[in-house]
């Protein structure tokens, strides 16, 4: 797997890089026909569908979505980004990790520091890495967006536009 020795075992993958192993969860993603017919059968998906794709045309899209907490992560991936673009500049202006937020069950000041540190570092890998048209770092709040629709169209769009997408999470579509 991308040139790295790897190990498969009981939905996990481990790859060995540079001494240490890293572990990933195999993830399968299912779609839900009956949502998927509902979203298609609505005159405006059709538009966000194009939206998605014209703003995404020819970049390579990372799709991840997760809850606001702690333990997900968010953070290490944006760091992991911004890394990523300054090492192999070739990709800057065409990979984009899209992060989709799920809001905190709950408020407090360490979700706040938390909201505040992926904030600041978005901002400053676009800033670094970035440029008119392109921001490497899309964040989008589950809660304040059309992501149904949203999610099924980079889904769509990576049949037609040969867009690459990671999903960590899929929450069920509800209409």
């Amino acid at each position: 797997m991308m040139g790295i020795d790897y190990q498969s075992k009981r939905g996990y993958i481990g790859l060995d890089y540079h001494g240490r192993t890293i572990t990933f969860k195999i993830l399968p993603v299912g779609v839900h026909m009956g949502h998927l017919q509902w979203l298609l059968s609505h005159d405006d998906t059709a538009q966000k569908v194009k939206e998605l794709k014209d703003e995404f045309r020819g970049k390579t899209v990372l799709l991840s979505v997760d809850d606001m907490d702690m333990c997900k992560g968010i953070s290490f991936k944006i760091k992991v980004m911004k890394q990523l673009l300054e090492e192999q500049e070739v990709l800057k202006g065409k990979a984009v990790l899209v992060q989709i937020i799920d809001p905190a069950r709950s408020q407090g000041k360490d979700i706040q520091d938390v909201e505040n540190e992926i904030d600041s570092l978005a901002r400053e890998t676009n800033e670094l890495n970035g440029e008119p048209g392109y921001h490497p770092i899309v964040l989008i709040n589950w809660a304040n967006s059309g992501i149904a629709k949203f999610c099924l169209g980079l889904r769509l769009g990576n049949r037609s536009e040969k867009i690459k997408s990671h999903v960590d999470k899929v929450s069920s579509l509800k209409p």
